[in-house]
């Protein structure tokens, strides 16, 4: 019978166990580019496409910011128009907004430190500079 219950067990997904149960987890469980991690930062998930006219936000998807660069992609050129673009967005100093992951992918992580937004502020700050082109 023990051999029985290790199979069920292996046939059950790990997931629902550890899955936690404050407010913050439900947000999480929901596809979103925005994450909110234990110091109070916010992650963001973006897709740049450097080399563009102007600093825009194209698109929000469940898994991405969608952000075009008025930067060429050589010497961090377009890291640091998106940083300082989407510092802009957030309406936080430059110096709040990093580049976690990705500095030589287009798919990247910006962190937004000690700005004291929410993830729906953040979400919300995007959509509306989203909407403005």
């Amino acid at each position: 019978s023990s051999l029985s219950a290790k199979i069920r067990a292996s046939r059950m997904p790990k997931k629902k166990n550890k899955e936690p149960s404050t407010k913050i987890g439900e947000e999480a469980r929901e596809r979103s580019p925005f994450e909110i991690i234990g110091d109070g930062s916010i992650l963001v998930k973006i897709h740049a496409k450097p080399g563009a006219k102007q600093n825009r936000i194209t698109e929000l998807s469940p898994d991405f910011v969608g952000v075009q660069i008025a930067a060429q992609p050589k010497e961090g050129e377009a890291n640091d128009e998106l940083v300082r673009y989407m510092s802009s967005v957030f309406g936080v100093k430059k110096s709040s907004v990093t580049l976690d992951k990705g500095a030589k992918s287009r798919d990247k992580i910006i962190r937004i430190s000690s700005s004291g937004l929410t993830l729906k502020q953040a979400k919300d700050l995007v959509e509306m500079e989203s909407k403005e082109t």
